[in-house]
């Protein structure tokens, strides 16, 4: 998707309706429908002890600038060169053994780790919820988010990795129960860079 450029006008200029449209609806349309990749999983996803683990994401929500279209599920390749907003949710299921981590990584330079949370499971071994009823902390789920602004060139190629240290495979949730969406990637273009 090309970033409009707006023209600069002198005294003079003849206004067409191409120039009208080149330097008013074209930028309007733009951002009103910027670069947007929203993905999530519809089913859960097993994640093996004490490695970083490869989010695949099964699910289109929003994907208008072709970020998840063509290679891995795990993948998002920026089409549009600009600063990108760049936000990630994961759900882990219940159990108050060990920790959760959550990070984005650039792959076309591997190693390199943009942004990453790294938290407690963060679960009690009991408490109440609203309606009165209790509930262990192996039914607590552990839900991680982490945001970051990032600018990037097309091409670029990045993905979520999560982590978890349980002592067996922990599932990362993906159902979408009752409109919930326990695990989601967002990549969003905000600004030229």
């Amino acid at each position: 998707m090309a970033v409009p450029i707006l023209r600069t006008w002198v005294p003079g200029d003849m206004a067409t309706h191409g120039m009208l449209n080149d330097n008013i609806r074209e930028p309007v349309e733009f951002q009103r429908d910027r670069p947007w990749c929203f993905m999530s999983r519809s089913s859960n996803q097993s994640i093996g002890n004490n490695a970083w683990a490869a989010v695949d994401w099964t699910s289109t929500i929003v994907d208008n600038d072709n970020m998840h279209a063509g290679g891995t599920t795990q993948e998002f390749t920026i089409q549009t060169a600009g600063c990108y907003e760049l936000k990630a949710q994961a759900t882990f299921a219940g159990n108050l053994t060990g920790r959760r981590a959550l990070r984005w990584d650039k792959v076309t330079m591997p190693g390199t780790v943009y942004v990453g949370t790294h938290t407690a499971s963060g679960t009690n071994s009991s408490c109440t919820i609203p309606d009165g009823g209790a509930f262990t902390g192996n039914t607590v789920n552990t839900a991680l988010e982490v945001s970051t602004y990032r600018v990037f060139s097309p091409g670029e190629v990045l993905r979520v990795a999560v982590w978890q240290n349980s002592g067996g495979a922990l599932d990362l949730w993906g159902d979408m129960t009752n409109s919930n969406i326990w695990s989601w990637a967002s990549v969003r273009w905000i600004a030229s860079s």
